[in-house]
This record gives structure tokens, C-alpha cells and sequence, in this order.
């Protein structure tokens, strides 16, 4: 399950008022899915990452951004977070990190055209969430 949402700045979990901005990323899933989100069983152990692609440079702390979103999502993406074995964030300015190769083919295609499309804005906020079932083939030591 991948979303991407342009022109959106995550905020971090230690930010106050995060009900309009969880009301946004849940509203994005649901127009998304037209209104009806899959739900991941509830016994199934998922993955998640978050990458929020910027040319404002780094102004949030990646650490952060991942509990709102996924807590904005919880018993509609899933019956628990806690149900999220793993996690992945980071914020990339893309003025570092142009990205000029991206391999989009193992995502949804509707998901690879907006990322694409959002990181061609001239004022890049673009906001990748992915969720899956977790893998142990997932795990990696040692590499980057």
C-alpha cells in the first residue's frame, strides 16, 4: 500500500495541534481507496516507511514524522500500530540528493506518477508513505 501526498510538510510527534494535519493523511487514504481503506489482517506483522522529499532543505526531524502518520491510520490501515515491526523515515532535500534515477516499479503505479510528478515541482513537499506485510528478508545488517 503506497500514497504519496503533495504539498504536505509532516510534523513531528512532539508538534501540538495534529488533529487537521492526521484529518489530511487520512483523508488522503480514503480518497485514495475510495473510501474503503484495506485493512491489513490483524495478525500480520507490517513494515512502514515514510520519505518526505523537500528543496527547502532539512527542517524536520525524521525521527519524528513517522508516529502521526501512522497513528492517523490506525483501525483503518490496521487494528494496532503496534502491529508495525519496522520503520523507516528520512527527510531528503533534494537539492543534496537530486534523485535522477528512482526505480518506481514495485510500487503502484497511480503512487509512481505523483511521486514523480511531485518531485518535478519547483518547491518540492512530497510526502511517500508505504505499508506492508513484513519480511524477514527485510532485515539487513551491515549494509546500507
Amino acid at each position: 500500500m503506497e500514497i504519496v501526498i503533495r504539498g504536505l510538510v509532516p510534523l513531528s510527534y512532539n508538534s501540538k495541534n495534529k488533529t487537521a494535519y492526521q484529518r489530511r493523511i487520512l483523508s488522503a487514504f480514503q480518497r485514495k481507496y475510495r473510501g474503503a481503506v484495506p485493512m491489513f489482517p490483524a495478525h500480520e506483522e507490517l513494515y512502514a516507511r515514510i520519505y518526505f522529499f523537500t528543496s527547502d532543505g532539512v527542517n524536520v526531524d525524521s525521527d519524528n514524522i513517522s508516529k502521526p502518520i501512522w497513528d492517523a491510520v490506525n483501525n483503518v490501515v490496521y487494528d494496532d500500530d503496534r502491529k508495525i515491526v519496522m520503520r523507516t523515515a528520512a527527510v531528503i532535500d533534494i537539492n543534496l540528493h537530486p534523485l535522477t534515477t528512482i526505480d518506481t516499479s514495485s510500487i503502484d503505479s497511480d503512487a509512481a506518477a505523483d511521486l514523480m510528478q511531485g518531485l518535478a515541482e519547483s518547491d518540492v513537499k512530497c510526502l511517500y508513505i508505504e505499508c506492508g506485510k513484513f519480511k524477514e528478508s527485510m532485515i539487513k545488517i551491515g549494509e546500507p
